[in-house]
Order: C-alpha cells, then sequence, then structure tokens
C-alpha cells in the first residue's frame, strides 16, 4: 500500500463523511494479503484480495471506483458504470511510452489502461504533455486529465515526522538515529536482472562511504526489485528502509536526497530540502533510456563517484546560487499543484460531484481503420498511400492490428504517418462458451437466416471492442483489410455514425481462388459477405471493380451501397525514393550492382547494365499476378533478343514454382526475383519496360506507380486495366496469355510502339481524394 491510491485511502478512512465506502486492496501475493489483513484488522470496511484470484476479479468487475497508479492486466475491460481514477506514479524524468525506441509493442496495454481511465492525474504540464504526445492520447482520450498534482505528496507535506520514524523503528528495529540529521540514499536499480549480487555489493560499498564520511544517518529506500536480494543480507540491517513503508512518507525523514534517475526527487522538492543527484553511468543511460532534462538543469550538484558525492555533501555544495535558482525554478515549474492539499481536492471532484467532464481536445472527425496484418502486398501499399494524402487538420486517425506481428509488419508500421495514432490488439477474444460457440457457428456459415442473425453474438463484439478502445469514441470505422469477419464484426460493434468495409478486388473471384491447392479465402469471406449489408458503404478500389463486385454480390440487395474510392498514390514518396541509389554500387558509366537483399548470411547482388533492355514487374508472387505467363512469355523472345532482361519485383509462395519455371527455360542469368524492396521505385526507375501479366486485378497499383515514374506499360487486358489505359491511350494492352504479351514485348524491344500520352497522375491522386474525403460528406 503506497502512492497516491494510498493517500486517497488514508483520506476516506479518515473522513467519516465516507464511513460506507468499502476499500478494496489487491495484494501481489497471500503473504503480502496476510499483513495488511494483520495490519488493517481494526477496519471492517477493508479488505484484501490477491490479484488474478476469484475474489479479485468478482471486485474488479463490481467495483464503483478503480483505482490504479499503474495499469491492470490485458484482461481487464471497465464497465460503462465504472469510474477509474489512473494517479500514475511519478514526474517523468526518463523517457516513457513512443519516447522509448522501439517501444510500441511495450505500452499497448498502458495506452489501452488510459482509454479506459475517467481520470487521469498528472502533476504537471511537462507530464500532461509527455502523456499526450508517448501514449497517443491527445485527439482520443475522452476522459478528464486533471493536472492538479499528485495526492502522495500530501502524505510527504502532512504527515509528521514522528509517526514516520516511529513506523519505520517499529518495522526495523536496527536502524540507529545516532545523528542529527538524516540522509535518504534512493538510488533506481539497473542491474543485471540475472545476477543482481555485484550490484548489490556496490550498493553496501556506497552507503558504508556515506555513512562514515558525513555527519548523516544514512536511510536506503532500494527499488522493489532488488528489495527481498538487499533484505536478506544482514549488512543492510541498519539503513534499509521496508517495503511496506510508503516512499512519501519516508521523505519526511529526510534532510537530504541523493538519488539519480528516481522521480522521487520532483516530490522531495515540496519538502524545500537540498537534493544532489549520484549519476555514475549518466551518458551510458542516457544513451540508453533516454532523459527528458538534462543533468546540468537538475536542481542540485551531480556528481558521478562516492568521492566527489561526499565531498558535495559535506561542503554543502548544493546552497551555490545557481542550484537554488534552479530549485525555485523546479518548484514552479512541476509541483506548483502540490501544497498538501490534491487529495482533498481530488475527493471533492470525484464524490461531490460525480459528473464526468469530457475533454474536447479538438472538433476533427475521428476515424478508426483496420489496417489488416501490414504484409508486403497491394492492400498495405494502399494504405500506407491513403494515410500520406489524409488532411490531418480535418481528420484525427488511429489504426489498430493484432499486436502479434513480424518484422516485416513492424517495418510497415514504422513507415505508417507520424499524425496516425497505432493500436495494436493484444489477448484474445474474451467471451462466454456460449459466446464462442455462437461466433465459431455464424463465422463458418455466414448470416444467411433469421438462426444466424439471433445467435450472432454481438455482446460479446461490443465487450470486446470496449476492452481494446476503452471509453474512445470514432465517429468513423473503416475494414480496409476487408479479408476477415472477425475484425468487421468487432467494427460493426461500434456506436460510430458510419462504417465502411474496403473491396479491393473481384471479391466472389477471391472466394474461390485456389493457391497451393486451396482456398485461403472461402470461410472467412463467405462469412464476411454476409454481414455486408450491415454496413453503410462497402468502398471498390477502382469503378470496374465496383461493376463487377455490384452486378456478382446483387443478390444481397444494397446495390445503393456500393461507392468507388480509387487507391492513392504517395507521389513524394515515388518521386524522391525513385532518384536515391542506397541500394545501387556504380562500377563504371553502364554497368553498375543492385543489391537486392541484406540477410545475416550475407548481402545479395546482382550485375545491371544500363545500356540492356531492362524490362520490370512488380506484385506478391501469387497465382493471379500471371508471372508464370511472364517468364513463358520472355522465353518465347529471349534469343532473337539477347540484351533483354526481366526482372520481377515482390515475395509470395509462388517463389519456388517460378524459380523451378525460370532455370526450365534456361533463363537463369536472364531472369531474376528480386524479392520484396522496401525502395522499389528507384530500381523500376531503371526500367525501360514495365509489364503488368495479371490475369485479374482490384485497380492495378503497380501499373499507376510505373507511370508517375514516366514508364512505357503493357499490361493484359482486363476491365481495370482497360480503365486505366483508356482503352490504349497510356500503354499497351495484350491478351492475357503468354504468346500476346511476348508480342508485346517484342514491339517495345523492336522500338516500334506508338508515342503513348502523358498520364495526369497528379489529376488522378487529386479525384482518389476527393473520392475519399466524400464518404464523410
Amino acid at each position: 500500500m503506497s502512492d497516491s491510491p494510498y493517500a486517497i485511502f488514508k483520506y476516506l478512512i479518515n473522513n467519516s463523511k465516507y464511513n460506507n465506502f468499502i476499500h478494496v486492496w489487491a495484494c501481489e501475493s497471500n503473504e503480502i494479503r496476510k499483513y495488511y489483513k494483520r495490519k488493517y484488522r481494526h477496519l471492517e470496511n477493508v479488505k484484501f484480495v490477491v490479484i488474478h484470484g476469484d475474489e479479485y476479479l468478482k471486485e474488479l468487475s463490481q467495483c464503483k471506483y478503480l483505482i490504479n497508479n499503474s495499469s491492470f492486466s490485458i484482461y481487464f475491460c471497465s464497465k460503462p458504470e465504472q469510474i477509474y481514477i489512473n494517479t500514475w506514479h511519478g514526474t517523468p524524468l526518463k523517457h516513457l511510452g513512443l519516447d522509448l525506441d522501439n517501444s510500441l509493442l511495450a505500452i499497448q496495454n498502458l495506452t489501452r489502461n488510459f482509454l479506459h481511465t475517467s481520470y487521469l492525474l498528472t502533476q504537471n504540464r511537462h507530464t500532461t504533455n509527455v502523456f499526450e504526445k508517448s501514449f497517443q492520447l491527445k485527439g482520443l482520450y475522452t476522459g478528464e486529465i486533471i493536472e492538479d498534482g499528485y495526492p502522495r505528496t500530501d502524505l510527504t507535506i502532512n504527515t509528521p515526522y514522528k509517526n514516520v520514524k516511529k513506523e519505520l523503528l517499529k518495522t526495523n528495529k536496527k536502524i540507529k538515529f545516532k545523528k542529527h540529521k538524516n540522509l535518504l540514499f534512493a538510488p533506481t536499480y539497473r542491474g543485471d536482472f540475472m545476477n543482481p549480487s555485484d550490484d548489490i555489493d556496490e550498493l553496501l560499498k556506497n552507503v558504508k562511504a556515506l555513512e562514515n564520511n558525513t555527519e548523516y544517518n544514512i536511510l536506503l529506500k532500494v527499488h522493489p526489485f532488488i528489495y527481498q536480494d538487499v533484505a536478506e543480507d544482514k549488512r543492510f540491517n541498519n539503513y534499509l528502509i521496508p517495503d511496506t513503508m510508503d516512499p512519501n512518507e519516508v521523505l519526511c525523514l529526510a534532510d537530504l536526497l541523493v538519488t539519480d534517475y528516481s522521480s522521487i526527487f520532483f516530490d522531495f522538492l515540496v519538502t524545500n530540502k537540498p537534493i544532489i543527484f549520484f549519476t555514475s553511468d549518466y551518458e551510458k543511460y542516457k544513451h540508453e533510456r533516454g532523459l527528458y532534462i538534462d543533468v546540468e538543469s537538475l536542481p542540485g550538484p551531480t556528481t558521478t563517484n562516492i568521492e566527489d558525492l561526499i565531498k558535495t555533501i559535506n561542503n554543502s555544495l548544493y546552497n551555490e546560487q545557481k542550484y537554488l535558482d534552479l530549485y525555485k525554478y523546479f518548484k514552479n515549474q512541476y509541483v506548483s499543484h502540490d501544497d498538501g492539499q490534491v487529495t482533498k481536492r481530488l475527493i471533492d471532484r470525484l464524490f461531490s460531484n460525480n459528473k464526468k467532464v469530457l475533454n474536447n481536445i479538438n472538433n476533427k472527425e475521428r476515424l478508426l481503420i483496420y489496417a489488416g496484418g501490414l504484409m508486403n502486398n497491394g492492400i498495405t501499399s494502399s494504405l500506407l498511400n491513403l494515410l500520406e494524402n489524409i488532411d490531418y487538420n480535418k481528420f484525427e486517425v488511429t489504426i489498430f492490428m493484432q499486436r502479434r506481428v513480424n518484422k516485416i509488419a513492424l517495418d510497415n508500421l514504422n513507415r505508417v504517418n507520424k499524425n496516425v495514432k497505432i493500436l495494436l490488439r493484444s489477448g484474445g477474444f474474451f467471451a462466454t462458451m456460449s459466446e464462442n460457440y455462437r461466433n465459431n457457428y455464424v463465422r463458418n456459415r455466414g448470416i444467411i437466416s433469421n438462426k444466424e442473425e439471433k445467435l450472432y453474438p454481438e455482446k460479446a463484439y461490443k465487450r470486446e471492442f470496449r476492452r481494446l478502445f476503452g471509453n474512445s469514441k470514432f465517429d468513423y470505422v473503416i475494414d480496409f483489410s476487408g479479408y476477415s469477419m472477425f475484425w468487421s464484426n468487432l467494427l460493426l460493434a461500434t456506436t460510430s455514425k458510419k462504417k465502411f468495409v474496403y473491396l479491393h478486388s473481384d471479391m466472389v473471384e477471391d472466394l474461390v481462388k485456389v493457391v497451393g491447392n486451396i482456398r485461403p479465402h472461402i470461410i472467412n469471406l463467405k462469412s464476411l459477405m454476409s454481414i455486408y449489408p450491415k454496413f453503410d458503404k462497402l468502398i471498390n478500389v477502382s469503378e470496374n471493380i465496383h461493376k463487377i463486385n455490384k452486378k456478382k454480390l446483387k443478390y444481397l440487395k444494397i446495390d445503393e451501397k456500393f461507392v468507388t474510392v480509387n487507391n492513392l498514390l504517395d507521389l513524394n514518396r515515388i518521386h524522391n525514393d525513385s532518384l536515391k541509389e542506397d541500394n545501387i554500387i556504380q562500377t563504371n558509366e553502364d554497368n553498375i550492382q543492385l543489391i537486392v537483399g541484406n540477410s545475416p548470411t550475407g548481402i545479395e547482388i546482382i550485375n545491371f547494365n544500363t545500356n540492356n533492355f531492362n524490362i520490370f514487374a512488380s506484385g506478391r508472387l501469387s497465382p493471379e499476378k500471371g508471372f508464370d505467363n511472364l517468364i513463358e512469355a520472355f522465353s518465347y523472345i529471349a534469343n532473337d533478343y539477347p540484351n533483354a532482361m526481366l526482372y520481377i519485383l515482390g515475395e509470395g509462395k509462388e517463389r519456388t514454382a517460378l524459380e523451378s519455371l525460370i532455370h526450365g527455360y534456361g533463363l537463369s542469368e536472364r531472369v531474376y526475383l528480386l524479392g520484396h524492396q522496401s525502395n522499389p521505385f528507384s530500381l523500376i526507375n531503371k526500367a525501360d519496360l514495365f509489364v503488368l501479366s495479371s490475369h485479374y486485378e482490384g485497380q492495378g497499383l503497380v501499373l499507376l506507380e510505373a507511370m508517375a515514374l514516366g514508364k512505357n506499360v503493357l499490361s493484359t487486358e482486363l476491365e481495370v486495366t482497360r480503365e486505366i489505359l483508356e482503352n490504349g491511350k497510356y500503354g499497351m494492352l495484350k491478351n492475357d496469355d503468354a504468346n500476346s504479351l511476348s508480342e508485346g514485348m517484342e514491339i517495345f524491344l523492336k522500338r516500334e510502339n506508338p508515342n503513348y500520352a502523358k498520364y495526369d497522375i497528379q489529376k488522378y491522386n487529386s479525384l482518389a481524394l476527393s473520392q475519399f474525403n466524400n464518404l464523410f460528406n
């Protein structure tokens, strides 16, 4: 029992106005529960439970008020009528949240907890800014941030010295107050989690040096992680503050605080007593963890070794004017609200006037977009492009996906526009046995009758949505992936104004598509199509796909819900990346080497001659892309045009089959599968011809990207490619077979191709963006 929850508890149990309250404390273990149960056995309205136990879960679901200074577990989901107050546990000196490198996955449960809170307490503007930025709360959080100090500092200001001293001597009889002044040594633990003994020996050495060379009694407050190791070491008996004592009450005892990177020093400012910072590993710690405040700006001297620390203490260097000025500045900047009455103001706010006040952070439309798996494919490219074109003065955008992500997905997350908030779903689908059964039943069959409609577990999805997003509100939700019933169901469970789903392809064709002798989408798409009527709009990525899907799904009788929003291009990226040469090794004016792979086993390099006729294609290595036809077509002309080369960008399950095909045609030195490229545009920019060989396409984004770079294009004649190329105005169209593709390539090799019109890619992008914006009118 400690920190601000403890301060709130003390205030309430000592105020007869709140005698009717029942207080439930969650303990880490049964041993701790027994200790506190004995200590507070005189209070009938206080009970203790062990976290994750049955009693704990019951109380967590039933208590009206929930108070936490960190976070509840992943399964936690507040009820709408519950009031959750997160008091947090200090003003951040060390980097938090997204300000830490590679922290996106680690912060998700904490961010989720914040979204459930009715009130989030911060000590000062600095802390508020950190939370809004590093936990993505600005524009997303709908509770009230109370920037009014921490209740725990009331314990430091108001608890009598004699009471704390009495409690300390009662819990650790070995401590002796032989001298007139007390030094509280409160280091942050940063040692080896597997073997802390070396750090403990160093800690004892420093404590002994301080005791033997200063005029202070030494009191030691250690990090909870090593408390047990230190407590079991009898050498610390004369110094150790028991872990059961509240740190802020312990601050009452200190005439001088020595710490390093602990935020406890902010609270100690309310005492007006001096602080010395002992930072022996400052440069290393700053590099690894990051600090918001530079060491030179701290409100007290900084020392890096025990000798300098002792000298600073004995010479009272903390009384130098520059430190006194910094101390005054820090008090005003960080603890101006901490006046000993913080808890009273909070209690009056919570219990005297229970009306919840929302933060109207901005007037932007709030969009929630399900991003899919963010694998390297056309859907991911389309989403990333869209996010680069959205007007963030108008929209507050959040994307979400499953937390179990691989390196490819993480790389793509790192490419997401920095204005976008990213939330990741952790944990399972918390549902009853009945709900799970009904969910599987409906998923396998779809909603094809009133029976499935009645079985549809809407309540479970609403609960799951609340677990993930707490009290967050979204004006519009979009299933951008459009291939999974689960995620669509989750979005349909919202109270948003409008709900959209994207149709990236001929969905009926995808339903029956065979990959490796299986139909990967048969269950998901069959059930997903059955809930299309629940959406407000079905967004098709081209006019042609609009017509196809509307026709094939006519039986749903929702023609008015079909709309077209063309995929957008990130024109800035295409242009800028096309000029980069970070994957090129120049050997001479005509011959270069392309770096096409970089893995732990080494760098993969291929030779590339700009005097050759270089043909490029790009796309996922899957059957519908027709790369087998393209390779066969190239084999027909390879002997007659020895300077022709074919390069295919992309990765997929068909790689092995395509490699066998290339080998079978004897084209291993002429046709290259380059795999996925983080920057395909610098390579495509070197193409003499770009070929799209697909059997069907939703839109053919790669064709547009090639034309954005001013490349000649050859494409199989599909409805969508006729639409893009305007029946051959902007590029060549050929039948979907190897002979026709071969004829097309030969025309370009002979330089007999027409002079095609220049495609106005800016006009295309402007139209696509206006189509997207019109969804929200």
